[in-house]
């Protein structure tokens, strides 16, 4: 992700939050609702296609643990849409073919989990005119595609890694210009603006939390989302902290918000080991979060049930 995306992506997070600590005053306003859900979804698209591309051991080849999980998540978000869809038409047959549950997909083998994730894409691609309404767009079933094609070159084919981070990246471009041109210059902005003589307050800081920060170029960092693996839901107030990979004492922490977001910044670039907690939930550890100077890095983070 580049230091402008990073920026927008920030931009994007800070209005999020400040939405859904301020969810009374847009309470009469139903659109705003259904915009500011959108725009979650394209945050965390944004965050697990921007996982697609780091980098892992081998340079190129992208880190197989990362790959998988991510392909998962993106699968998750089609399979819930098209499964609603299926049930609201009862279409048995596409239920059978699409509808997973986290713990399924993560319990199949290398190649059982592709079967299941093109299905789960075919299904997507074939009914998106008729299902696109119950959450997911175009966007969604290529992001799909392209974690397809990660997964499965891995290890098998740096060089159509490659090519699959590149469309990543692409995809990345084209999530985030979307959510700011259409779903917040478009849309949200123009629903809080209504409130200019109703709740003055509201919209100033709706105004200030809109603002592109500027990072400095050789500014470096981590943001994220923490979710529960189980349902697929943000875990608020989370504890994310990094050490140095061996070390015992945290060099850097913050809590998450309540959508499950968290932003590090700035970091030291160098190796990191990666833990995150939260009440009720199986602690993450992770040992291969590499920074280069000036890189912004996004994660979304997965924990399981005790």
């Amino acid at each position: 992700m580049t230091k402008r995306q990073a920026e927008r992506l920030n931009m994007i997070q800070v209005v999020i939050q400040y939405c859904e600590l301020n969810v009374a005053a847009t309470a009469a306003i139903i659109a705003f609702a259904l915009t500011l859900a959108a725009i979650k979804a394209k945050q965390l698209l944004i965050n697990q296609l921007n996982q697609l591309t780091l980098p892992g051991t081998t340079g190129v080849t992208a880190d197989t643990k990362l790959v998988r999980q991510a392909l998962i998540d993106i699968a998750l978000q089609l399979s819930a849409a098209v499964s609603a869809y299926a049930n609201s038409v009862s279409n048995n047959t596409l239920l059978q073919e699409v509808n997973y549950t986290e713990s399924e997909l993560k319990r199949l083998k290398k190649d059982d989990l592709d079967d299941a994730c093109q299905s789960i894409h075919d299904g997507a691609l074939s009914n998106i005119l008729v299902a696109a309404d119950f959450g997911y767009d175009a966007a969604d079933v290529t992001a799909l595609a392209t974690a397809l094609l990660v997964y499965r070159n891995a290890q098998q084919n740096p060089r159509q890694t490659e090519i699959a981070i590149k469309s990543a990246n692409s995809q990345i471009k084209t999530a985030i210009t979307f959510t700011v041109n259409s779903l917040l210059k478009g849309q949200l902005d123009k629903m809080a603006k209504t409130l200019k003589k109703t709740n003055p307050n509201f919209l100033e800081g709706y105004t200030n939390a809109r603002q592109i920060v500027n990072l400095p170029s050789d500014t470096t960092g981590v943001t994220g989302q923490v979710i529960e693996s189980s349902i697929s839901e943000p875990v608020p107030s989370a504890s994310v902290k990094l050490f140095d990979r061996y070390g015992t004492t945290p060099l850097y922490q913050t809590t998450t918000d309540t959508s499950g977001n968290f932003s590090i910044i700035p970091v030291s670039p160098g190796d990191y080991r990666t833990e995150v907690t939260a009440t009720g939930l199986q602690p993450y550890v992770d040992y291969t979060l590499h920074l280069s100077p000036g890189q912004q890095v996004s994660l979304v983070i997965s924990l399981n049930p005790l």
